[in-house]
């Protein structure tokens, strides 16, 4: 093309996907992509049904090898013990069974087998792709029994649809991103960089917030923002998890938490203990967060439970009673809208909130003036006693640091 750069942006926004109004039949005229789903809404109910109804036992053990392994002793009795009683019923002489889980069952196999039959009279693409070929051969044939030295510019192109269904679509995940750029902000690209392995739903909400709030945040430099993400990259990681996990080992809530340390029964108690090792268990998170967190950062004590209901979440991660109680003032007095955090802390999850509860922590401390004063590892570590000072990795943090500055992740943005 003459403009590449055009062409560049296009190549994203337009993807080419199979249309949902297209599906290939087989020499039987099933659908092999929607019969594909069989497993996810009656494939198992089929299994069930037919063990009950002709005691086929192969089908009763393939439904049983997928449950876990605590619950297929006990389903498998209540099954033989469901067979005896429709026995009693007589489903071995064809009679009309009142039974709600059996009939709940043949519900379930009719309602999935009946949505396919609906879905396969909506197709329409193969009718029109006919409809185009036979119109087609009709403008040839005219077009070769006609004179055509006096029809040669009135020839009608031929019109076509793909045969395999497959349509242009506009990405509307880049679309957004591409409007972001054209205006100067953050875009979901820029994000990616950041944590490599995130949903782009949750990036998008973040880019969206910022680019909407920009100079309300201090976020309004690529300095600002390289700070900024370098911190909460690793707050959430790469997967960017907004909602903190307590999934320790107990060696590490030893060396995390001085209530472990303090408390190293307790740790191994609590803590995550391997396959491989005696009294292997699961991380009971819950108890982990109330004894973690408690007494501090304005929570109660361990039975307040004030640990796991105000642990960790957004993208600093805002841990504590008092932080989510400040959290709720300060937004009030911002956007002069009453949220109460305390009362519903999961609102810092969703996409109105998810941004501010770190920008709360990032005014309240001033992080954006630490941040104007530069790049270099000792700036980094300013900022990072701010947010943890306790933590293990201020060498983390600087590496974040480096690595998104070096790529100038956000070197283009310019909200001006």
């Amino acid at each position: 093309m003459e403009k590449p750069q055009l062409s560049s942006a296009l190549s994203r926004l337009l993807i080419q996907s199979e249309s949902e109004w297209y599906s290939e039949m087989d020499a039987q005229g099933k659908m092999p992509k929607w019969d594909a789903l069989d497993s996810e809404f009656n494939e198992k109910a089929k299994k069930v049904l037919g063990y009950l109804e002709d005691v086929d036992v192969a089908k009763c053990d393939a439904y049983i090898s997928t449950l876990p392994e605590n619950e297929q002793e006990s389903v498998k009795r209540g099954l033989l013990l469901k067979r005896q009683e429709l026995e009693k019923k007589g489903i071995n002489n064809n009679k009309t069974i009142e039974d709600s889980f059996y009939t709940e069952l043949k519900l379930q196999v009719a309602r999935w087998d009946n949505e396919k039959e609906k879905i396969k009279k909506m197709l329409w693409w193969d009718d029109v792709v006919k409809g185009l070929a036979k119109q087609n051969n009709t403008n040839a044939t005219n077009s070769n029994s006609a004179n055509k030295s006096s029809t040669a510019d009135k020839v009608t192109p031929s019109a076509e649809f793909s045969t395999k269904g497959l349509a242009w679509f506009i990405s509307p995940i880049a679309l957004i991103d591409y409007m972001s750029e054209k205006n100067g902000g953050i875009t979901v690209d820029m994000l990616r960089k950041v944590y490599t392995k995130a949903d782009d739903k949750v990036l998008n909400m973040i880019a969206n917030s910022i680019n909407k709030h920009y100079t309300l945040f201090h976020l309004d430099t690529p300095l600002r923002l390289t700070h900024f993400f370098a911190q909460s990259l690793q707050e959430v990681g790469v997967k960017c998890r907004i909602l903190e996990s307590l999934d320790y080992p107990p060696a590490n809530l030893i060396a995390l938490f001085p209530y472990f340390k303090k408390h190293p029964d307790e740790a191994e108690l609590y803590g995550r203990v391997k396959k491989n090792e005696a009294n292997r268990h699961e991380a009971d998170q819950v108890a982990i967060a109330n004894r973690a967190y408690a007494n501090n950062i304005g929570n109660g004590d361990v039975s307040s439970g004030d640990g796991w209901k105000f642990r960790g979440r957004g993208l600093f991660q805002l841990t504590g009673r008092g932080n989510y109680q400040d959290l709720t003032k300060w937004y009030e007095k911002t956007f002069k809208t009453k949220v109460d955090f305390v009362a519903q802390p999961d609102l810092i999850l969703t996409k109105d909130y998810l941004v501010s509860s770190a920008v709360f922590f990032w005014l309240k401390s001033k992080l954006y003036q630490l941040a104007d004063e530069g790049d270099k590892g000792e700036h980094v570590d300013s900022i990072t006693k701010k947010i943890n000072m306790y933590t293990t990795s201020y060498a983390e943090r600087r590496a974040h640091f480096e690595k998104i500055n070096k790529a100038k992740v956000f070197n283009s943005v310019s909200f001006k």
